[in-house]
C-alpha cells in the first residue's frame, strides 16, 4: 500500500491505495472552511479513468471532480505563498523603515502586500504600488485645523485647505515647503488657501527620486498614482496625506468586524491621495480618502477560504471581464468584503461561488450602483467609462455561457501551472488531481526559499547603503534591529541575521545586538555563502590579504544551490571593472539598481581578481575558463526568474571581462554559443507558474 489523498471540504485527507493506482475518491458538496460535508457519491476514480462503467457522460464527470481539483490548487499555492509571507512582509517593512527618504515614508500597499491567494493570469505582471506619505504633518477630518478637509457631497472625496498657521508650519520647514511648492491657490470668499492636488503630486514625486523609467502613457483618469517601469515590475507612486483621525462617516460595523489596532496600539492610518471624482467639475482640486492600510489590515483577518475564494474570483474576473475596461480589480475586492459581511463562505463551492459572484457584478453594472465599503450611501461606480456598449458585453458574458467560460479559464491556468496538457477534461482532471497530490507531499524546494533570502537581505543591503549615503544610517540601523527582532521567530528569517550582521559588522563598524540571545549561528547549509559574502566585503575595502583568507575557507566549505547569492549595487560602483559593466548594464538597459551573483560565480571572481593583481595571467586563463563554465550553469529561475537571474548576472559578468581583457596578453575562452544563448534569451513571462511567483 502506498500513501495517497483524497479531498474532504478544503482539506486532503490520508487514504491507502493499492499499487494499481485503483483507489476511492469521494465526490462531496465541498465545504471550503474544511468541515465534513454530506458524501454524494463515492466510486472507484479508475473507472472513469479508463472509460469504465460508470459515468459514461463527460459533463457529469467534470462537474462530480472539478471542483476537488480547484480546491487542491488553491490549497497548493496557498500554502506555498504563505510559506514565505513573513519574509515577503519584512522585505516591505525594510524598504519603509530602512530606505530613508527625507521627509518622506515609502511603503508598499495593495495587492503585492493583501494577503490573499495570488493567482496572475498567463504571461501577466503584477504592479507595484508605493505609498509616498509626507511626514510631520496631519490633516483635521473636523474642518478646522492648520490643514483639514472639507468633504464633498459624496464623501469619498474632500478638498484640502490651509489657514494661516497651515502655512506657518509648512513655510518654516524646508522639506514641506518643498512638498507644497506652487500647489497653493487662494479662495474667492475666504483667507484659508486650497491646496492644488496634481502639484503635490508631481513634488512629492519628484522629491522621492524613485529609480524607475517614468511611464509615457497617461495614467487612468481618477488614477492618484504616478507609473513608471522599474526592474521587473510597473510601478505606481502615490502620494499622500494621513489623516489625524477617521472620518466620523466610516461604518461602524467594519470596525466591529475587524481589528484596526496596530502593533504599536495606535489606529491603522487613513490617508488621502491626489486625484478628485472623475465626474466631478471640481475634479482638479479634490482629493480621496484612502482606506489602503485598513484593507491590508482585513485581508490579514481573513479565513484561508476566504483569501483562496477571493484569489480565485480576482483571477477568473481579470481574464473574462478586465479588458472591456468598466469594473475595476478593486470594485471586486469591495463588493467581495460586502459579501464577507453576508455570508462567511464557510459553505461556498469554487465554482459555484464564483459564477454567483459574476453575476451579481453583472447585476449591479446594469444597476451602475456599486456601494462604497467603507462609507454607506456612497457609490463609486465608474460612470466616466460606461457606455451602454460596455454594459451590453457584461450582460453577454453572462448569457453567452458564463460556466464553460470559466470553467475553461481555471482550467487553462491550472493546465498552465502543473505544466500538463488541457484540451481533453478527463486528462486534465487525472494528470491534475495527480500533480497537486504529489505537490501536497512534497517539501518546498530550499534553491526557492533560498531566492527570497537572498532579495531580502539584498534589499537590506541597498537601504543601509542609500541610507548611509543620506546621513541616515543611525535611524535606518534602528529601524533594522527593530525588524529583525519581530520577525526573528521565523525560520527563515532566522538564517539571514549572520549576514545581516556581518554587514553591518563589515561595512559600518556596528553590531546586531538581540536579545534573548548570546551568539548568532550560521545554518549549515550558509556555510559558503557566509564566507563569500566576508571575503566579498573585505575586496570592497580593499582588505586583500583577509578577503584572500575568506575566500580560501570558502573553497573548503561546500557552497549548496539552496544557499544565499551575493548583492551587488550600484554603489559598488568603481570596485572593478567587470562589476562595473555589470552594474552599468543592469541600471541603463534593466533600470535595476542592484544584481546577484551566486556564490561559485563570485569566488570565481574574487579569485581572478587577486590573480590579475599578482599577474598571475596563466592562471588567469584557466579560470575564466571556470566561471563560463559556471555562468552557463547558473540558475536561470533564481534570485529572480529572466533578467535578474543568476545566469544572467553571471553572463554579463563574463561580458564585463571580455571587454576589459580584450585588448591584454591574457587568453580568453571560446564564449561564441554562451552569447548567442545570451542575445537570445529573452525571459518569455508567459513560461512563468504561479508556484513560481517572486
Amino acid at each position: 500500500m502506498s500513501e495517497r489523498y483524497y479531498c474532504e471540504g478544503n482539506s486532503v485527507k490520508n487514504m491507502k491505495m493499492d499499487h494499481d493506482s485503483s483507489y476511492i475518491y469521494r465526490r462531496v458538496s465541498i465545504s471550503a472552511n474544511g468541515n465534513t460535508p454530506n458524501a454524494e457519491t463515492e466510486r472507484d476514480l479508475s473507472d472513469w479513468q479508463t472509460g469504465g462503467q460508470a459515468d459514461s457522460n463527460v459533463e457529469l464527470r467534470i462537474e462530480k471532480n472539478i471542483e476537488n481539483v480547484i480546491i487542491l490548487y488553491l490549497h497548493a499555492l496557498d500554502k506555498r505563498q504563505n510559506e514565505v509571507y513573513n519574509v515577503r512582509m519584512m522585505h516591505h517593512a525594510v524598504w519603509r523603515d530602512v530606505h530613508q527618504v527625507p521627509g518622506i515614508s515609502e511603503e508598499r500597499a495593495g495587492s503585492r502586500v493583501e494577503k490573499y491567494t495570488k493567482i496572475l493570469p498567463i504571461g501577466a505582471k503584477s504592479d507595484v504600488d508605493y505609498k509616498l506619505e509626507v511626514k510631520n504633518i496631519e490633516v483635521e477630518t473636523t474642518g478646522t485645523g492648520p490643514i483639514y478637509l472639507e468633504f464633498c457631497d459624496n464623501k469619498a472625496y474632500a478638498k484640502v485647505y490651509l489657514s494661516n498657521d497651515g502655512i506657518k508650519t509648512i513655510n518654516e520647514s524646508t522639506l514641506l515647503s518643498r512638498m507644497f511648492k506652487d500647489t497653493v491657490t487662494s479662495c474667492l470668499k475666504s483667507d484659508r488657501l486650497l491646496v492644488i492636488p496634481s502639484m503635490f503630486k508631481t513634488n512629492v514625486v519628484e522629491h522621492c527620486q524613485f529609480e524607475m523609467q517614468k511611464s509615457t502613457e497617461q495614467t487612468s483618469q481618477g488614477s492618484p498614482a504616478v507609473s513608471g517601469e522599474g526592474a521587473l515590475n510597473q510601478c505606481d507612486l502615490v502620494p499622500c496625506l494621513k489623516l489625524k483621525s477617521w472620518p466620523e462617516f466610516v461604518r461602524k460595523k467594519v470596525e466591529e468586524i475587524y481589528n484596526f489596532t496596530t502593533s504599536d496600539g495606535a489606529k491603522t492610518s487613513m490617508f488621502v491621495v491626489p486625484t478628485g471624482d472623475a465626474v466631478s467639475t471640481n475634479r482638479d482640486y479634490e482629493w480621496r480618502l484612502s482606506f489602503a492600510l485598513l484593507e491590508i489590515a482585513i485581508f490579514r483577518q481573513m479565513s484561508d477560504p476566504q483569501r483562496r475564494l477571493y484569489g480565485l474570483l480576482k483571477y477568473v474576473f481579470k481574464v473574462i471581464f478586465e479588458k472591456i475596461d468598466l469594473i475595476s480589480t478593486y470594485h471586486l475586492k469591495v463588493l467581495f468584503l460586502r459579501r464577507l459581511e453576508e455570508d462567511d463562505l464557510a459553505n461556498a463551492t469554487p465554482i459555484s461561488f464564483v459564477l454567483d459572484f459574476l453575476k451579481h457584478i453583472v447585476s449591479l453594472v446594469e444597476k451602475q450602483y456599486i456601494p462604497h465599503y467603507f462609507i454607506d450611501g456612497c457609490n463609486i461606480f465608474p460612470f466616466h467609462k460606461c457606455t451602454r456598449e460596455k454594459i451590453e458585453k457584461y450582460k453577454s458574458k453572462v448569457n453567452g455561457g458564463l460556466l464553460d467560460m470559466v470553467r475553461s479559464e481555471i482550467k487553462t491556468i491550472v493546465a498552465h501551472d502543473l505544466s500538463i496538457p488541457h484540451n481533453n477534461w478527463e486528462t486534465w482532471l487525472t494528470l491534475a488531481e495527480k500533480k497537486l497530490l504529489n505537490i501536497k507531499g512534497e517539501d518546498f524546494s530550499e534553491d526557492w526559499i533560498a531566492g527570497y533570502l537572498t532579495r531580502l537581505l539584498s534589499v537590506i543591503v541597498y537601504c543601509l547603503q542609500k541610507s548611509h549615503r543620506q546621513n541616515q544610517l543611525d535611524v535606518a540601523i534602528a529601524n533594522l534591529f527593530r525588524l529583525v527582532t519581530l520577525n526573528r521567530s521565523d525560520k527563515h528569517v532566522q538564517r539571514i541575521v549572520p549576514l545581516i550582521q556581518i554587514v553591518l559588522e563589515d561595512m559600518y563598524k556596528k553590531q546586531l545586538t538581540l536579545s534573548g540571545s548570546a551568539r548568532i549561528y550560521v545554518d549549515a547549509r550558509d556555510k559558503g555563502s557566509y564566507f563569500a559574502h566576508k571575503a566579498f566585503h573585505c575586496y570592497v575595502q580593499g582588505n586583500f590579504n583577509q578577503a584572500k583568507a575568506f575566500l580560501d575557507h570558502a573553497k573548503k566549505t561546500t557552497c549548496h544551490g539552496r544557499t544565499l547569492g551575493v548583492t551587488v549595487t550600484k554603489f559598488h560602483k568603481g570596485v572593478d571593472a567587470p562589476l562595473d559593466f555589470v552594474i552599468d548594464f543592469c541600471d541603463k538597459e534593466l533600470n535595476s539598481n542592484r544584481f546577484y551573483l551566486f556564490i561559485d560565480v563570485m569566488l570565481l571572481h574574487l579569485e581572478i581578481q587577486d590573480l590579475m593583481r599578482n599577474k598571475q595571467n596563466h592562471d588567469v586563463s584557466v579560470l575564466l575558463e571556470k566561471l563560463v563554465h559556471a555562468a552557463s550553469n547558473a540558475s536561470i529561475r533564481e534570485p529572480y526568474t529572466g533578467k535578474l537571474s543568476y545566469r544572467q548576472s553571471s553572463l554579463l559578468l563574463v561580458k564585463g571581462y571580455i571587454n576589459n581583457l580584450a585588448i591584454s596578453s591574457i587568453n580568453l575562452p571560446s564564449t561564441t554559443q554562451l552569447f548567442t544563448e545570451f542575445d537570445e534569451i529573452l525571459f518569455d513571462r508567459k513560461g512563468i507558474s504561479n508556484f513560481d511567483l517572486r
